[in-house]
């Protein structure tokens, strides 16, 4: 399933736009369903009816805002790793799920990375893909104007 756990305790509204927010968390969200979808295909018996529940995939996103940045993690990960044996399949004797590695372009941020003195973060751990967009909260582009 989906998962979200967005908690923005003193963050100072009107730094980054809400819909600016939105959409990064919208470009995150595409870019972990395109790395889980070999999975969402490969249990579906009809087209567009796999969950990402059904097919053992968790997607998470997560906000925070932490002194001067607003940061969005999201992390994508196969389910069920303690059913796999040594030999790398599960206990059923099937191939164990991997994630697609797709290549996240970092270039597709570009708007909100150059409005927000913002930094990307992408990591592939095993079963687990993270990524991670930190934006300025503002205060140093106010300096500078």
């Amino acid at each position: 399933g989906i998962g979200t756990d967005i908690l923005f305790h003193e963050y100072k509204r009107g730094k980054v736009a809400a819909g600016d927010a939105a959409a990064i968390l919208s470009r995150m969200l595409d870019y972990g369903q395109r790395a889980a979808e070999p999975l969402l295909q490969s249990r579906n018996t009809r087209p567009g009816q796999a969950s990402q529940q059904s097919a053992g995939v968790c997607i998470s996103l997560h906000g925070a805002s932490v002194k001067n940045q607003l940061l969005f993690s999201m992390t994508v990960t196969v389910a069920e790793p303690e059913a796999w044996d040594v030999d790398g399949k599960q206990s059923s004797g099937r191939t164990v799920r991997t994630l697609r590695k797709i290549r996240v372009k970092k270039r597709s941020f570009n708007p909100w990375m150059r409005k927000y003195n913002g930094i990307i973060h992408v990591q592939w751990e095993g079963q687990q893909m993270q990524l991670v967009v930190g934006l300025n909260n503002g205060e140093e582009q106010d300096k500078r104007e």
